[in-house]
């Protein structure tokens, strides 16, 4: 059961959150990469060229094509400016985790996860497209699942 108390008052400036529990379990963390992913924004472009301000947790996935980085959403693809390796920086904490050298996967958008193969993985999105886990990084991919 979760208990949540709101205090609204004109003295505060800033929002804070304060999270009380028995243990940091996978609820919990859960959780936390919410809170944490909620106001990040990245910008991205389209086909035409216009910008568009993107909210971190409307994406499925980050991924590089013939060295451009991109962003996926449910329907539409985005460029982004951003190297792979500072989206997954920023993203540490968050619900992505990169599961190959050209991809970092938002892990609430996942539904499945399919053994294909000798140690590698195809994870099925809420889009109902895949994409391939490599075996480099799977084992972290297990980790932060609790998989053996």
């Amino acid at each position: 059961m979760i208990k949540l108390t709101i205090e609204e008052a004109p003295e505060y400036k800033q929002l804070e959150i304060h999270i009380k529990c028995l243990s940091m379990d996978k609820n919990v963390q859960g959780l936390i990469s919410k809170i944490r992913s909620h106001e990040i924004v990245i910008y991205g472009k389209d086909e035409e060229g216009n910008i568009r301000k993107i909210l971190v947790e409307d994406i499925l996935y980050f991924e590089t094509v013939e060295r451009k980085n991109f962003c996926y959403l449910k329907e539409e693809v985005y460029q982004c400016e951003e190297k792979l390796y500072e989206i997954e920086e920023w993203l540490k904490d968050t619900s992505f985790i990169r599961i190959s050298k050209q991809m970092i996967l938002n892990i609430e958008h996942l539904v499945e996860v399919r053994v294909v193969g000798d140690r590698k993985y195809q994870a099925m999105l809420s889009n109902n497209e895949s994409v391939i886990i490599t075996r480099a990084y799977i084992q972290a991919f297990k980790e932060r699942f609790g998989i053996v």
